[in-house]
């Protein structure tokens, strides 16, 4: 209850009119902090209160008239803490009050942070529909992440559900290496680590050493941060490669991982090290010693882990013990497991390799029908999601982006070998063509400017429906008149809610004949038809005022929900944006 009173209170704070900042939340003691100060400020009620972090000074206040209530930086602190400490539920909680609030109330990135730690954590908990809402409701902004930690992890989000939805590997390594990428280009070389570590994951699922590079890399980069669970990410995945490679050295790693584990608290993880102890004891012959540590292993996975496909892992690793040992219906048992929990979560990761094996075992006993039963619906599942073929696609953006990186460092060696001189000729080059464009530039597009301001106003001088004759036109022609009349002196446009609907009741009539009529002699749809009126009506408020309204009460005063819709609009209808037709206005009238 405590727990829920908590969230609720964080969740109000950051959806209020009074925003709180912290400085320098970095690690859990600050996160903790982060929460505590919006509790307390929550139950001061006073937006002149303040508090300080329990033990770290650190400072939480409020600031009135912000109507986005907190910035992104500060939402990150709080769900990167509950992330950490592996709170699902806060992070799912916070992150629907957030993501899901009325427009308007939050600003937009913020909106967009707290959606992608939502979708993380849908993805990561397996509730694959609900994540891929999430995505495709974030994709239509995804401009606002560009050179944001968020663009990164946006991409990581989405690798995640290519693996686990519909196992398109190679979709997924391209959107690991763009994850990558996109914490390289804003310096962020920890965060970095994060989706190389996913890429060694999915090569330690499939058997696939090409991995072995990647672990390498995330251990040299690891050696350059103080974060626990980043060095443990670096240690795992020289573990897990080192295991199936073969290496006797895997148990070095394993150890340094359980350690790093240990003294991190991460618990929901510690399945992963008795899995790879237990696949080191079977690569000793300890056949009796890795059972239990699979045992375990499972354990751990189902009361601590949240993640079904860690539960099929240990499942599938356990299974092939046992067939080993020849002990073929615990082996069954196991792979149905796996399965099963496949069917529930919607995760395709394994689906294939358990299925085979489950007609293998069958096979083995003498049950030839359940053997083939599990085979064709092994070739149904390989079939429909074209798996070989992904496969070999994701060996080819492998091999791609290797070679796309032996390029980009011959070239980055080539151009520190160079003369200097050159370069600086060349730099200054360019600045002079540079700014030589820019000027070429600006008087086009002020001319530009110019005629398109002359073409719009021309076209409002010229009758819309030139051209037909209403009074031929029947019934049509009538209500024709009577919709031009809703829209010339009641204005109806103005209206937020204005629909097909209401204007056909506005009208008399039914929204088929309506959107008829208006297709007839329009020449356009409903939406282009109001669009014309509201841009005509935007653009007449721009040209009469002398102060410079807001674009976005703008928008909502000619009858717009969305600034983007009435931006794509006015630009549709004038061939500028609203900034560059105002800009032209002044222009005029300082020119007059």
């Amino acid at each position: 209850m405590a727990k829920q009173l908590l969230e609720f209170v964080v969740s109000a704070i950051l959806l209020s009119n009074c925003a709180w900042s912290v400085a320098s939340c970095a690690g859990s003691a600050t996160e903790v902090s982060c929460v505590e100060g919006a509790a307390a400020l929550s139950c001061a009620g006073d937006a002149q209160a303040g508090s300080t972090g329990a033990g770290n000074g650190m400072e939480v206040g409020t600031r009135s008239g912000n109507r986005s209530g907190i910035d992104c930086d500060s939402l990150l602190g709080i769900l990167g803490y509950y992330n950490r400490i592996d709170e699902s539920d806060s992070v799912c909680n916070i992150g629907r009050r957030i993501f899901y609030a009325p427009v308007g109330s939050v600003d937009e990135l913020t909106r967009l942070c707290a959606g992608i730690y939502l979708a993380q954590e849908f993805s990561y908990t397996e509730n694959l529909d609900s994540a891929e809402a999430c995505v495709a409701r974030i994709l239509p902004q995804t401009e606002m992440l560009e050179g944001t930690f968020l663009e990164g992890m946006f991409y990581a989000v989405q690798a995640s559900l290519a693996i686990k939805s519909e196992r398109d590997f190679s979709s997924a390594v391209d959107l690991l290496i763009k994850s990558y990428k996109a914490f390289e280009d804003i310096g962020d070389i920890e965060k970095a680590i994060i989706p190389l570590g996913t890429l060694v994951q999915l090569c330690y699922a499939l058997n696939d050493l090409q991995g072995m590079d990647y672990a390498e890399k995330i251990y040299s980069l690891a050696a350059k941060t103080d974060d626990p669970w980043l060095k443990y990410v670096a240690v795992l995945s020289k573990a897990q490669m080192a295991s199936l490679s073969g290496d006797k050295e895997a148990i070095v790693y394993i150890r340094q991982a359980d350690s790093l584990l240990n003294a991190g608290g991460y618990r929901f993880h510690q399945y992963m090290i008795y899995l790879l102890d237990a696949e080191y004891l079977e690569s000793e012959g300890k056949y009796a010693e890795a059972d239990s540590l699979f045992a375990q292993s499972l354990q751990w996975a189902e009361r601590f882990s949240g993640e079904p496909s860690g539960i099929q892992q240990v499942c599938f690793e356990w299974g092939k013990l046992c067939e080993k040992l020849e002990d073929y219906p615990r082996a069954i048992e196991l792979y149905r497991k796996g399965l099963d929990i496949a069917g529930v979560s919607e995760s395709n990761a394994l689906t294939d390799k358990l299925l085979l094996k489950l007609s293998d075992c069958f096979l083995r006993m003498g049950r030839s029908d359940s053997s083939i039963y599990y085979y064709k619906r092994y070739l149904k599942f390989v079939d429909s999601l074209q798996v070989l073929e992904r496969d070999r696609e994701k060996d080819r953006l492998i091999l791609n982006y290797r070679q796309a990186e032996q390029r980009y460092e011959a070239r980055e060696r080539e151009m520190i070998a160079g003369r200097k001189i050159i370069i600086m000729s060349s730099c200054l080059l360019i600045m002079t063509l540079s700014v030589i464009f820019l000027i070429v530039w600006m008087r086009h597009q002020r001319k530009t400017y110019r005629t398109l301001v002359d073409q719009y106003r021309k076209s409002l001088a010229t009758p819309e429906n030139a051209g037909t004759k209403k009074e031929d036109s029947g019934g049509d022609g009538a209500l024709w008149a009577e919709i031009e009349k809703l829209m010339e002196k009641d204005k109806v446009f103005m209206k937020n809610s204005l629909t097909l609907e209401s204007l056909a009741d506005a009208a008399g009539t039914n929204r088929t004949y309506l959107s008829r009529t208006i297709n007839k002699f329009s020449g356009g749809n409903f939406n282009a038809y109001i669009d014309r009126y509201r841009v005509r009506e935007a653009v007449r408020i721009i040209e009469e005022s002398s102060d410079r309204m807001p674009f976005k009460e703008l928008a909502d005063k000619v009858g717009y929900n969305s600034l983007q819709v009435f931006y794509k609009a006015f630009q549709r209808e004038t061939g500028l944006s609203p900034g560059g037709y105002r800009n032209e206005v002044k222009r005029r009238r300082t020119r007059a």
